[in-house]
């Protein structure tokens, strides 16, 4: 519980680092990340990966397009549904996002014994696989819920801090 309490603080502080004229909650941080990471999606399947009624998720989206964050789209190729996806703006939130939270806990774990960061590393190596394992539900899943963008990591993989 006391680490879910610091990843959770930690995030805090990024998200305020990042923009301190935003007023972002972390659920709206993580329909950013969950665009970013899925790209362009219609809003039934943003509700569904954040566990979300399609009333509030939408009610989220249109906190987030007024904001300059996120934005609707007509693809030709995905018929007549709207799809979102984040606008450079947003892009740019979650990146800072990220590395602001990278640098953080890259100073905590600087702090701690070679032999334990070893130990870390594989423990949370070991916690990652079995959060993603495939018959968690989506929303539950580690990758679905806080992967890190693409290239976004020092080892590029999603997931990693």
């Amino acid at each position: 519980m006391a680490a879910s309490r610091l990843v959770v603080a930690m995030s805090a502080r990024a998200l305020i680092t990042v923009d301190e004229t935003l007023t972002l909650t972390l659920p709206q941080l993580r329909g950013l990340v969950v665009l970013d990471t899925s790209g362009p999606v219609p809003l039934s399947a943003l509700a569904r990966d954040l566990g979300l009624s399609t009333a509030t998720a939408l009610r989220m989206v249109a906190r987030l397009e007024s904001a300059g964050l996120v934005e609707g789209r007509i693809e030709p190729d995905a018929g007549p549904e709207v799809l979102l996806r984040l606008t450079p703006a947003g892009a740019e939130l979650v990146a800072g996002f990220f590395a602001h939270r990278r640098r953080e806990i890259a100073v905590l774990v600087d702090r701690l014994p070679a032999d334990t960061r070893r130990g870390l590393a594989e423990g949370l190596r070991a916690l990652t696989a079995v959060a993603d394992a495939p018959d968690l539900p989506t929303v539950a899943r580690f990758s679905d819920v806080l992967a890190v963008p693409d290239g976004g990591g020092d080892t590029g993989e999603r997931g990693s801090f």
